[in-house]
């Protein structure tokens, strides 16, 4: 009897996960590529680094790195990275989020380093936003500080 009921629960739960679309909404979010085009560029920090993001790589000075994923949820992009600093690869995940023009690159794996940053080539009289409180150590961030 016990049998019995429990494969009935299970069997309408499977009804009513296909009815409600059941995991493979997710499984398609998830498996669709995000458009990297708002984030692909060369970045220009005011500590006078710049660093380049393509759909594959993120290069900043000491700091190379392989996108192996990237994802777009409202807004905020996740990037998982493999890097490379002095000839030691570790993983590293990423957040990108925007304020305006200003994009806040922040490092998850090494303590939420955050780098904030502008396109280059957009007019010098636009300043990088300041850091909030929760950013620390800020734009002044270095990729040694990523270790």
């Amino acid at each position: 009897m016990l049998r019995g009921l429990s494969i009935a629960v299970f069997s309408l739960s499977l009804s009513l996960l296909s009815a409600c679309g059941g995991n493979s909404e997710v499984a398609s979010m998830s498996d669709t590529p995000a458009d990297p085009t708002p984030i692909i560029g060369k970045w220009c920090v005011n500590n006078g680094k710049t660093f380049t993001i393509s759909p594959t790589q993120l290069r900043y000075p000491d700091l190379d790195c392989d996108v192996m994923s990237i994802h777009n949820v409202n807004g905020t992009y996740t990037l998982a990275l493999v890097c490379t600093r002095g000839g030691v690869q570790a993983s590293e995940n990423a957040t990108i989020t925007f304020v305006g023009e200003t994009m806040q690159l922040t490092f998850l794996s090494k303590g939420m380093k955050t780098i904030l940053a502008n396109r280059c080539g957009v007019a010098t009289s636009v300043p990088v936003a300041p850091s909030t409180p929760q950013s620390l150590p800020g734009s002044e961030v270095s990729p040694e500080q990523l270790n």
